[in-house]
């Protein structure tokens, strides 16, 4: 599902495709961030670093590939993995927070519900 999140992820608003070797550059990030969703301590600061680039050139390279901030992109994978955790009935909601990086219950449940538009609870009631 990944490798096709990010053929999807690579075309522009105009029906293009972003510069590959754009993307090369901070695939180093969305991979670490893929694969460390537990770790409620990302930042653009550590992910640029990762990349090699400056802060403010990650921003905008991560913009123009995804159209979104980096911030709610990883808001939005670690949603996503939520979902599939709580579908599969991985454990309890604040098991399932913390496990996709969320340090508060009511931080994920809001940002959950923000997402979804339903409470992490009536999501894994079905």
């Amino acid at each position: 599902m990944s490798y096709i999140f990010n053929i999807l992820s690579n075309v522009n608003r105009n029906g293009g495709y972003v510069n590959s070797s754009k993307y090369e550059i901070i695939k180093p990030s969305i991979r670490y961030i893929e694969e460390h969703l537990e770790d409620p301590d990302i930042d653009t600061e550590f992910l640029s670093r990762l990349s090699g680039i400056s802060i403010p050139y990650f921003r905008k390279l991560f913009c123009e590939i995804y159209k979104m901030p980096v911030a709610k992109y990883i808001e939005s994978v670690r949603i996503g993995k939520a979902r599939e955790l709580l579908k599969n009935d991985y454990g309890s909601v604040g098991e399932v927070a913390e496990c996709v990086g969320y340090r508060n219950i009511y931080h994920f449940s809001k940002a959950f519900k923000k997402v979804t538009g339903v409470s992490p609870t009536e999501f894994s009631r079905g």
